[in-house]
């Protein structure tokens, strides 16, 4: 697998990301939508596309369209204007994916699964199409922590399949799978439909019991946690991923690391990782 950079570092911003990920060999990036936005502020699409060359780099992903669930009218014209956004740079950029991410709310547990199924389908297919003419394909990311309304492989997967569109598939994200039921699920990756998984989101996990795990507080390079992700990554070869890891790594301690340290060891680890796959 070829690696990515998920953008996650508060101390950073675009510019600079693509410069460390030129100096740390890789391949790809995963645009924060946030970083985007105010880089847009002074500089071009156009400044960004040949920034992007001349650091060997091409965008992998737009992260993240968060909280798509049980939108309220106000939420959900802020939501349009955020997803419109990452659909225009989609054409702009050559940039495939948006990342969309199920609603955190705990209230949302006591609704059942054929509720949020049903919901998830709607909206999914209502993105969909507003999408489809800028070319851009969603990446549904299911999250396992108690409080996001999709959790699972399986649930995800259900999902996608129900849209039934060429430009809906999956982010599969190690940790937010891991906090879920600590990837006993594994084998429902071969439940997803061929070709719908989109982005694979790599990281590992502190050792904690899941319940107390938080997907964007616990999270430590490859191979430094719990996470089985040699027999993940081995699993999603061969199921028919031929896209890069991405290295994301939400976690409070890392954003007051100096953004190189962080982007450097990432890139070892993650190689090292992979070269035993």
């Amino acid at each position: 697998m070829k690696i990515c950079y998920n953008e996650t570092l508060d101390a950073s911003n675009l510019l600079q990301d693509m410069e460390l990920c030129k100096k740390y060999g890789y391949d790809q990036i995963e645009i924060r939508i946030e970083y985007l936005q105010e880089y847009l502020k002074s500089h071009s699409t156009q400044e960004l596309k040949d920034a992007l060359k001349q650091h060997r780099l091409t965008p992998l992903a737009f992260n993240s369209v968060d909280n798509i669930n049980f939108c309220t009218p106000k939420q959900w014209d802020e939501l349009l204007e955020r997803f419109l956004f990452a659909c225009r740079m989609c054409q702009e950029l050559e940039n495939p994916y948006i990342v969309v991410v199920p609603t955190e709310d705990a209230s949302l547990a006591e609704k059942n699964f054929q509720e949020i199924f049903r919901d998830s389908v709607d909206v999914l297919r209502i993105l969909s199409g507003i999408a489809a003419p800028y070319g851009a394909s969603l990446a549904f990311e299911p999250i396992g922590n108690r409080r996001w309304c999709v959790q699972s492989i399986r649930q995800a997967a259900e999902i996608v399949q129900a849209v039934d569109r060429d430009n809906v598939g999956l982010t599969l994200d190690a940790m937010n799978l891991y906090c879920h039921c600590g990837l006993a699920d594994m084998a429902d990756l071969y439940k997803i439909p061929a070709g719908k998984i989109f982005v694979f989101h790599i990281n590992d996990s502190m050792e904690l019991p899941l319940g107390e795990l938080e997907p964007e507080q616990h999270r430590i390079h490859p191979g430094d946690g719990v996470i089985p992700l040699k027999e993940f990554c081995r699993t999603l070869v061969v199921v028919g991923y031929k896209g890069p890891a991405s290295l994301e790594l939400f976690n409070p301690a890392f954003s007051v690391q100096n953004p190189e340290d962080v982007i450097r060891e990432g890139s070892q680890k993650t190689k090292k990782l992979l070269e035993t796959i």
